[in-house]
């Protein structure tokens, strides 16, 4: 199978210029957001993402369509998982990634922290002659 994903709208506006110290975030992802192009060899799943934060300081909106192509054999699961509307979970997992990678760009780029918080060493010692200042 051959997946490819395009993006369609990009939406990034930073609302306040102030930062807080306690944002949350709200992130929803809508597969597929509306009806998907099901034939025989290919499948069309539309897509829609929306961050917001509270306190309002950021939002980030992206749409966009994922095609998946293949043969006839290889889609039938894929068609049966969205005909009962709850999509496989290779589907989900190739557009969750892409989404969520681009909103993290545009958060950066809107001066913000990156919307999952990235993992850390706990009790870990600096190397040997690398002390902090």
């Amino acid at each position: 199978m051959e997946f490819s994903t395009r993006i369609d709208y990009i939406h990034a506006e930073r609302i306040t210029e102030e930062i807080t110290s306690h944002t949350n975030i709200n992130v929803q992802i809508s597969i597929p957001s509306a009806q998907p192009k099901i034939t025989e060899t290919e499948i069309i799943i539309p897509f829609s993402l929306t961050v917001t934060s509270t306190p309002p300081t950021y939002e980030i909106i992206i749409k966009g369509k994922t095609k998946i192509k293949g043969m006839r054999r290889e889609l039938e699961h894929l068609k049966e998982s969205l005909r009962r509307k709850k999509p496989h979970h290779t589907i989900l997992q190739t557009i969750t990634s892409t989404v969520l990678f681009e909103a993290a760009l545009l958060a950066r780029e809107l001066g913000y922290p990156p919307l999952i918080p990235l993992p850390t060493k706990s009790g870990s010692n600096p190397p040997m002659g690398i002390q902090p200042v």
